[in-house]
């Protein structure tokens, strides 16, 4: 077996592992350029059970077949943000990572990247605590509750008084909606609550929020722009006028 058949097998079996994963990503995993990436996924593609979408992201075809072209773009922005996000991570970090599409592609992300850290990792969600659990250097803590099917988060007002006594280095957070008024929302109100403790509780406060969300309103506040130090958002947000004055607080803006 050659270099280049060792290669093909291994981001098979990166796919299997991650069930979708960018081109970028598989080439840092395996030290080689995008372009010989490139190469191997178009014979992987013949042959294989794969398929490549929008924005170079590589996914089994049983789960390409589950997504339409809008949730295809949006997960290429998520996965920026997530890639940036995980730059915040540092060893022996305490960290709270809410729930919802966006944290769920940075835990998948945090796996992949920082599996040797040792962390403490607080969720309300199922999907990132089941991802974050593979890591072997992770004591992961999941808050129980009432499940709310369409962010994987689980809420009580039992989870409320347990995140008042935690304290995190880091918390990352996505959200619903964005705007200067009214802040980060989110679609339950004790979810919000919750959200609200976990910043007081936190040293920095990172927004993980594709620009989609930016300007979008939804149930209930969680977050004041004033609780939050770093908004990671795409680059195709810095036209959008809700950000400019979002810029006016004391918020570090990082486009992706």
């Amino acid at each position: 077996m050659n270099k280049v058949e060792e290669r093909q097998i291994k981001i098979m079996e990166i796919i299997k592992k991650h069930k979708h994963i960018t081109i970028n990503e598989l080439g840092e995993m395996l030290g080689v350029s995008h372009l010989t990436i490139r190469r191997d996924l178009k014979v992987l593609e013949e042959r294989e059970n794969i398929s490549i979408a929008y924005g170079g992201i590589v996914f089994s075809k049983e789960e390409f077949a589950h997504f339409s072209k809008r949730e295809l773009e949006n997960l290429n922005f998520k996965s920026e943000i997530s890639v940036k996000a995980v730059d915040y991570v540092e060893d022996n970090d305490i960290i709270y990572i809410g729930g919802g599409s966006t944290c769920i592609e940075f835990a998948k992300v945090l796996l992949s990247n920082k599996y040797d850290y040792n962390l403490n990792i607080v969720t309300s969600c199922v999907n990132v605590a089941r991802t974050v659990s593979k890591m072997p250097s992770v004591n992961v803590t999941l808050l129980g509750g009432s499940l709310i099917n369409e962010n994987e988060s689980m809420v009580s007002l039992f989870s409320l008084d347990i995140i008042k006594n935690l304290n995190f280095n880091k918390s990352f957070i996505g959200c619903l909606g964005l705007t200067n008024e009214k802040g980060a929302m989110f679609i339950d109100l004790t979810l919000a609550q919750i959200k609200k403790i976990v910043a007081k509780n936190s040293q920095e406060v990172i927004l993980m929020c594709d620009y989609n969300k930016i300007g979008k309103q939804s149930m209930a506040t969680g977050l004041e722009i004033d609780d939050i130090d770093v908004i990671i958002t795409n680059k195709e947000a810095s036209d959008i006028d809700e950000l400019q004055k979002i810029k006016n607080h004391n918020v570090k803006i990082d486009l992706v």
